[in-house]
């Protein structure tokens, strides 16, 4: 599996973008988001997750 989530950002904010998320443990997919969160965060960003309705079923919830 590749990278499973393409960060991209802009001056003002930050987006996630994510694919092929069904292979990871819920605890995978809890530490990707946390590391996410965390990597805009240090940049004094927000970020805005993307999801669209082929995501896995408990992304939503779990973001």
């Amino acid at each position: 599996m590749g990278r499973p989530l393409l960060r991209v950002t802009t001056p003002m904010r930050g987006f996630g973008f994510a694919r092929d998320l069904e292979a990871l443990s819920v605890d995978d997919l809890d530490a990707l988001i946390g590391r996410t969160r965390d990597f805009f965060a240090q940049r004094g960003e927000s970020v805005e997750w993307k999801t669209y309705g082929h995501d896995r079923a408990d992304l939503a919830e779990r973001l």
